[in-house]
């Protein structure tokens, strides 16, 4: 785990990189729920004409990772012109402390969290070690309650959607229990045997199938989906979400994988280079 002075320290790194860019320190390092284990996330918000050239970056990026070898340094380019209508939700800090957190663009943030609810059951069904099953199982639930969430609109607090936050927001009856245990459980580092997991897996489906079913109104037509899956695709000459509903789309084929449980492991395979409509360096 990296002590608070060299996140500092690459976090100075990366904005001087990106002189043209805001630079924010994100994810659990930022809300200090960091373990050993943690990342270190950060958002690069591009003024958008600069957006398609941070290519020009990676040869200094790919020097700075490493130089910090000992953690995964996770990079989201982002433009800024979607950042500031709340295309992608982002929260975290400049390198001088200022908290920036982006408008909540509910439809899309619950579209977001079910259909990374669904990629990480496929993910659970999919692994061969009990820690990548509980890890999967733990997305789930975080994404579960970012969803539910996003449907009972609160104050989101000024450091984002921390854990302790979703723990809070839980409702009380059994079946959010998995949820809750879940997530209790990423931050005292225990582990659950493998029985259990599959006990909590089911649940987890459970839920995601009713807010899919109880929210119908939110898997209509949006152009904010199509515009952020084509700016990433078609660029590359890919067509396949050209005059689709992509995050419909991407539900609809893993819901049916889901049921058919035919080639999970295909299926993994072809879903893992479009499910994130984001850029990573």
């Amino acid at each position: 785990m990296l002590t608070s002075q060299a996140v500092k320290a690459v976090h100075q790194a990366l904005q001087a990189i990106f002189s043209d860019s805001v630079v924010l320190l994100g994810g659990s390092y930022w809300t200090g729920e960091a373990t050993d284990t943690s990342d270190l996330d950060f958002y690069i918000l591009r003024p958008f004409w600069h957006f398609f050239v941070y290519k020009w970056h990676l040869p200094a990026v790919e020097k700075l990772k490493r130089d910090h070898s000992g953690v995964t340094i996770n990079c989201m380019v982002v433009p800024r012109f979607f950042y500031e209508r709340g295309w992608y939700f982002v929260a975290g800090e400049t390198v001088n402390g200022e908290i920036w957190q982006s408008p909540l663009n509910t439809k899309i943030v619950f579209r977001s969290a079910i259909k990374l609810t669904y990629w990480n059951y496929i993910l659970f069904l999919t692994a061969a070690e009990p820690a990548e099953k509980q890890f999967a199982l733990t997305k789930m639930a975080q994404h579960l309650t970012v969803a539910r969430v996003v449907l009972t609109p609160a104050e989101l607090p000024a450091n984002g959607l921390t854990a302790s936050f979703l723990i809070e927001c839980l409702p009380t009856d059994q079946v959010w229990n998995p949820v809750r245990n879940l997530l209790l459980a990423k931050q005292t580092g225990q582990l659950f045997p493998v029985s259990e997991l599959e006990a909590f897996s089911t649940g987890l489906f459970l839920l995601a199938e009713r807010l899919f079913a109880d929210n119908p109104g939110y898997w209509g037509f949006s152009w904010v989906n199509y515009i952020i899956y084509n700016s990433k695709f078609f660029r590359h000459k890919n067509t396949l979400f050209l005059f689709k509903n992509p995050d419909k789309m991407i539900v609809d084929c893993l819901r049916e994988g889901l049921k058919n449980q035919t080639d999970l492991g295909r299926l993994r395979e072809e879903m893992r280079t479009i499910i994130f409509p984001v850029i990573m360096i």
